[in-house]
């Protein structure tokens, strides 16, 4: 763990370069931001790109590993950082010597990706901690990976968010994808599973029962707030795919 992370969360506050001391209060833990680095390191990832600011903490987590793999360059997108989290972020990130790493996108992450896109631009890490809403998620998820390389990594956290843990569940049936870590470790739900038993002694449970019913997100590896993936493939899917989730 950096020195700069440890005493941020230590205090849990820093000064900003006006004077004023802020508190966090809607920040990525400790041990999330911890994981996030690992991630980055034992993947040797560069290029990164982040949906969410708020006050910059996991921010300046991706930007301290990026650089010591020689990366030059996080994109942040958050329409509000301005308005909502009045530049708090931005001012961490000053603070601690990262603004030139830092490429701010002050608007709509659809409309920021889009652009990305058009522009052949290309990533190998991202971190989606943005809204919970299942339909702006999965958006989110289809135009990253347009983005991402064969081989990078994206990390989706709130998890244990309905609209979330859907797209979540969407992209384990993936095979360009693989679960490559969850913090904490993906856990067993006694009660589901023991529904699940159940189901099997039923007539026809496969068409009576929603896919979360009869596999569980214990299952699948994602029960947990935060869970990696690697992109092992380019997406390679015929025309007609499907899966339940």
């Amino acid at each position: 763990m950096s020195k700069i992370l440890g005493e941020l969360f230590l205090t849990g506050s820093f000064i900003r370069n006006s004077g004023e001391s802020v508190t966090f209060n809607s920040h990525t833990p400790l041990e999330q931001c911890l994981f996030i680095q690992q991630i980055i390191r034992d993947n040797e990832l560069k290029r990164s790109l982040e949906i969410g600011f708020a006050h910059g903490l996991s921010a300046l987590a991706i930007c301290e590993a990026i650089v010591k793999n020689g990366g030059t360059r996080h994109i942040v997108i958050d329409k509000f950082e301005t308005t909502h989290w009045s530049n708090i972020g931005l001012d961490l990130l000053s603070k601690y010597g990262y603004s030139e790493v830092v490429d701010f996108r002050e608007a709509f992450c659809y409309e920021t990706l889009a652009e990305l896109i058009l522009k052949n631009e290309r990533i190998d890490f991202a971190y989606i901690d943005s809204v919970k809403q299942f339909d702006w998620i999965l958006s989110d998820f289809f135009l990253i990976d347009k983005l991402l390389t064969e081989n990078g990594c994206i990390i989706f956290d709130d998890v244990s968010w309905p609209g979330i843990r859907r797209v979540v569940r969407f992209v384990s049936k993936l095979q360009s994808y693989k679960i490559i870590g969850t913090i904490p470790v993906s856990r067993i739900n006694r009660k589901r599973q023991f529904l699940q038993l159940l189901t099997k002694f039923i007539p026809y449970h496969q068409k009576l029962f929603r896919d979360d019913v009869l596999i569980t997100d214990g299952d699948l590896g994602i029960n947990s707030r935060c869970v990696a993936f690697k992109k092992i493939q380019n997406d390679n899917r015929n025309w007609d795919w499907n899966a339940n989730f």
